[in-house]
């Protein structure tokens, strides 16, 4: 069953940072889209065709686009991390997603995981001053927080980000309770693989654009249907590794096939986001969509 959760503008814009945090009911007064809007602004996603051959050529796929602030928050919501949590973005390209977990969640670590050297250096360079924009804007914070007789933020002790430039597969993920991959355009033996090592992590929750291949670990849980900066309604797979419990397995198919659903859909509708074609990309760098030659499906 299709459930269609509808979000006035006004009214999400008013919700999205409460969305954002893990601070159950109490909402930011910082308006963190416009803090990652400007620390960007100007930077787009666009590598040399080396680096692009060097991809393809993992399995994974050197196309590039964007999950929007306002779906992330969402995503987030229903996450609710805490300062036990630690995130991980797998092909996190500029680090926007990382850096939207590490302003507005308690997480504890929030680590992004880039193949392209282009992209990683961008992201990290963007992000340097990151920790002191935290540090300031959780100050503001508790100030206004404190003169509207609210309690204040608790700030996560040890709080982490980062960026690791590397193939996620060769990636050390053993801490990471949470994992998203935009992965939409990686091929059916790489993301068998990438199954497989996510597997191994008991109780990881795993947010991905395209479903995963069996494992009897993995059980899929709740498809979220959420703009992305290519279409204005992306599917968003939930999963959990269970290792106490065998995932069903669908009948006379082969390994490499979908997960039998455990969960229904939910499709969260956020109007007047932007969305843009390859030929708009292509015009506007800064819209940072990075089709290339290859097709998004």
């Amino acid at each position: 069953m299709l459930k269609r959760l509808m979000l006035p503008m006004v009214l999400l814009c008013s919700i999205t940072a409460a969305f954002a945090s893990s601070y159950d009911v109490m909402d930011f007064y910082t308006d963190y889209k416009k803090v990652i809007a400007d620390m960007y602004q100007g930077i787009d996603a666009i590598i040399p065709e080396e680096e692009r051959t060097a991809c393809s050529a993992t399995g994974a796929s050197p196309v590039y686009g964007e999950i929007v602030y306002e779906s992330c928050a969402v995503l987030l919501a229903e996450l609710k991390l805490t300062e036990n949590d630690v995130f991980y973005d797998l092909g996190s390209g500029l680090g926007k997603f990382v850096t939207q977990v590490y302003l507005t969640s308690a997480v504890k670590k929030a680590w992004g995981v880039e193949f392209s050297e282009n992209r990683y250096k961008r992201a990290t360079d963007t992000t340097k001053n990151l920790a002191k924009i935290q540090g300031q804007a959780f100050k503001f914070e508790n100030e206004i927080r404190k003169t509207f007789g609210k309690s204040a933020l608790t700030k996560t002790k040890g709080k982490e980000f980062g960026f690791d430039n590397m193939d996620m597969l060769k990636a050390d993920l053993s801490d990471a309770t949470v994992v998203f991959t935009c992965s939409t355009c990686f091929g059916p033996e790489f993301m068998q693989k990438l199954t497989d090592k996510l597997a191994e992590n008991d109780g990881l929750r795993i947010l991905t654009l395209v479903q995963l291949p069996y494992n009897k670990h993995v059980h899929e849980g709740a498809t979220y249907v959420l703009p992305m900066t290519w279409s204005a309604e992306t599917p968003v797979y939930m999963y959990k590794v269970d290792h106490s419990r065998e995932a069903k397995k669908p009948e006379g198919v082969a390994e490499a096939t979908a997960q039998v659903k455990e969960e229904p859909v939910v499709s969260v509708v956020v109007p007047e986001v932007q969305v843009v074609s390859e030929e708009q990309a292509e015009e506007t760098p800064e819209l940072v969509l990075d089709f290339a030659d290859e097709e998004v499906k």
